[in-house]
């Protein structure tokens, strides 16, 4: 029985906290993007660089995602904050700039817009903060996938 058995003794397993936690953040990454490829969870992995401390997890993380190569790297990965889009205010937009909503639209639309620290020049009009939001993706200048790993990011070529 359990409740007869003595307690069992540590393993002797030193283990980095963070460590650990940014593994099970790297496992949750490939699993959504194995899901989101139509992939299976079992479906091998040719390559995958985790730019975090995953020290100790290393082979852990290959073998429950079938990864043939895993790399963790020190360094920080290659990446560029890109403007994805524009969106206005309309409520404050309209009250000041009316008839000319429209040229600014066209403007952010064809990307003839210029944003100089929090004001935005489009059109001929200067846009102050509130009155838009700029919406912004992080993308991996190598080769690969870029996955948000919570700390960590993960690329992945397969």
């Amino acid at each position: 029985s359990v409740h007869r058995a003595d307690w069992p003794e540590p393993l002797g397993v030193e283990a980095d906290l963070d460590a650990g936690e940014t593994a099970m953040a790297v496992v949750g990454a490939l699993r959504k993007y194995k899901t989101d490829n139509q992939l299976s969870l079992n479906a091998p992995v040719e390559r995958v660089e985790v730019f975090g401390n995953v020290d100790g997890f290393e082979e852990d993380v290959a073998g429950v995602m079938h990864v043939r190569e895993l790399e963790s790297l020190d360094r920080e990965p290659e990446i560029e904050s890109v403007v994805t889009g524009i969106d206005l205010d309309y409520s404050t937009v309209g009250p000041e700039y009316g008839n000319r909503v429209g040229e600014i639209d066209a403007g952010i639309e064809a990307g003839d817009y210029e944003i100089d620290g929090e004001v935005l020049r489009v059109a001929g009009v200067e846009l102050d903060p509130e009155m838009f939001e700029v919406e912004r993706e992080r993308r991996y200048l190598g080769e690969g996938e870029m996955l948000e790993a919570g700390d960590a990011v993960v690329v992945v070529q397969n």
